[in-house]
């Protein structure tokens, strides 16, 4: 003005730094059975407009990813094994937004359960020298199928075979005698799922 010259301040350096999100990660469900689909959700709030991707890792290996949509990412597997299973959410971030990663969110996966028909116990008698056939199976409710079939614990009459395909067991036993032994059913899971039962087996001497 008319008793001021013009005049110019030193630069101040101002930075703008990254916002840092809040990741939080979700399941469909928490405590499935094996096989069934789970969804992973990250949900990224304190964020300014996040894109990119987000990483979900189980036990640190990384499951999949999920691209942002406006404050969230999903990925959905069913390939979890039994057992339990510690899941994050990795964010990489962007230009305007920090990485940042989830608290551990726990899911447990249910191993199948097995049922077997019979139960287990005494199967019907056999005679020594006459055709003997004898259906074992099992079901495993979440399993994957074929199942297979083993022998356990005990023996066999002999002259007796299991199928290891159908649980059958079948042939002509040759010495009357009481046995005892297990059945045991897998399914295809990798890593696979088994269950036991016992049964025994009277062999009568012909009449």
């Amino acid at each position: 003005d008319t008793s001021n010259a013009a005049a110019t301040s030193s630069s101040i350096t101002v930075t703008v730094g990254q916002s840092t999100p809040t990741v939080v990660v979700t399941a469909s469900n928490a405590n499935p059975s094996l096989g069934d689909t789970v969804t992973f959700t990250a949900t990224l709030s304190n964020g300014s407009s996040p894109s990119g991707t987000v990483t979900f890792k189980d036990n640190g290996a990384t499951l999949g990813t999920g691209t942002i949509s406006g404050t969230t990412a999903s990925y959905s597997t069913s390939g979890l094994s039994t057992g339990s299973h510690s899941i994050t959410a990795e964010y990489a971030g962007d230009t305007n937004n920090a990485a940042a990663t989830s608290s551990t969110l726990t899911v447990t996966v249910a191993a199948p359960v097995f049922t077997f028909s019979p139960a287990g116990g005494a199967l019907s008698a056999a005679v020594a020298g006459s055709v003997y056939d004898q259906a074992v199976t099992a079901s495993a409710s979440g399993g994957t199928l074929p199942l297979s079939y083993t022998l356990g614990a005990g023996t066999l009459p002999d002259g007796l075979t299991l199928n290891t395909a159908t649980g059958a067991i079948s042939g002509t036993p040759t010495t009357a005698a009481n046995y005892a032994f297990t059945i045991t059913a897998t399914d295809s899971s990798s890593p696979p799922n088994s269950a036991s039962a016992s049964y025994t087996l009277v062999v009568n001497a012909p009449a």
